[in-house]
């Protein structure tokens, strides 16, 4: 016997972001697929900052933004 389960939107979202699915060969290839569905992106900063280390001395300096349009987070280097 089995039990059916109405789950809500945020629930749905959660089970989704799990493994499985379609896995995107490559960051650049998903930015622009990204880009083309959002009909390009709108990038402000959130204020948000980080100091990502980088080689063995050195680290760079990136901020948060986020698409106005379709929400999607990215970090870029100064």
């Amino acid at each position: 016997m089995s039990m059916r389960i109405a789950l809500t939107e945020k629930e749905m979202t959660l089970v989704n972001a799990g493994k499985g699915g379609i896995d995107i060969p490559s960051k650049p290839i998903a930015d622009i697929v990204s880009s083309i569905v959002c009909g390009g992106h709108n990038w402000i900063q959130t204020g948000r900052e980080y100091e990502r280390p980088f080689f063995i001395f050195w680290s760079k300096h990136q901020h948060e933004y986020v698409c106005t349009k379709c929400g999607r987070k990215c970090w870029k280097d100064d």
